[in-house]
């Protein structure tokens, strides 16, 4: 089942590099595909109008859109490994002799009918968890896949010749173009237009009463602490679990420069 799914979506990035839709789409332009079923939504950028790196990618619901919003601000402060922390979809353009392909993927992907050789020729799907390693997607993110560029396919066709269909004239900077299913036609897929809200949800902390109230009364401190989660560079394998980067949680005391407390975290329960 997977071989065949791979396939398909071999063939369907075939499909896409031949339209190179980075000769008249920038990363900015950005479209929605809405998965049947899950109802997940997908935002999809197209990288390449730089001529560098050729690809594809789809952001995953609105923490991912904002993720990819704020690393496209000039005053951006996000790391460059906070990438990592954005949930997304990807379809580049590799040479083949630069990356890790094994021989047997190799092997495969020719019996499947595919030969490719020289520069952004090989098709390389991965998709992105926060705080995991980048991997090819499993089953199910790869059928989402499928079903992302099959829709990308149809806008991008369209908007070689319309592009305003993307940002229509009257549209404010928070509406999108949508794919997705016809209410009336299971098998019809229609364009609509939606706001997006991408404002950051507030974060609910929870504490244990008894705790707080033993802090509440110790002497007050006229010491600063600085404290920060920052991804680690270090791939980390463990037997049952994907390879993952772990986050050092830390705590500095600003006046005298020194490390008071610090915890290792793992992505295992959601970043």
């Amino acid at each position: 089942m997977k071989e065949q799914l791979h396939k398909k979506a071999i063939q369907l990035a075939v499909n896409l590099k031949e339209l190179a839709p980075w000769r008249y789409l920038g990363e900015d332009e950005i479209f929605c595909v809405k998965i049947p079923g899950s109802g997940k939504r997908y935002f999809i950028s197209i990288m390449g109008s730089a001529g560098e790196h050729y690809a594809m990618t789809a952001y995953e619901g609105e923490k991912g859109l904002r993720g990819f919003l704020e690393l496209q601000q000039p005053d951006n402060w996000m790391r460059p490994a906070e990438i990592l922390l954005i949930p997304q979809l990807t379809v580049s353009f590799e040479n083949p002799e630069r990356i890790d392909i094994d021989e047997a993927m190799r092997k495969k992907v020719k019996e499947m009918g595919f030969d490719f050789k020289g520069k952004n020729a090989w098709p390389d799907f991965r998709h992105f968890i926060p705080g995991f390693v980048p991997d090819m997607p499993d089953e199910e993110a790869l059928l989402d896949l499928i079903i992302i560029m099959e829709q990308a396919i149809n806008v991008l066709e369209r908007a070689k010749t319309n592009p305003d269909m993307i940002y229509p004239e009257d549209a404010n900077e928070d509406t999108y173009l949508v794919r997705t299913l016809s209410n009336d036609d299971p098998q019809q897929w229609q364009d609509s237009y939606m706001d997006v809200d991408i404002s950051d949800a507030k974060p609910s902390i929870s504490y244990n009463k008894p705790e707080r109230d033993k802090i509440s009364r110790l002497p007050r401190s006229r010491d600063t602490l600085q404290v920060d989660i920052a991804l680690l560079s270090a791939q980390i394998a463990e037997a049952g679990t994907k390879p993952y980067f772990a986050s050092m949680f830390i705590v500095v005391s600003k006046q005298m420069g020194t490390v008071l407390e610090f915890e290792m975290l793992k992505p295992i329960d959601g970043i």
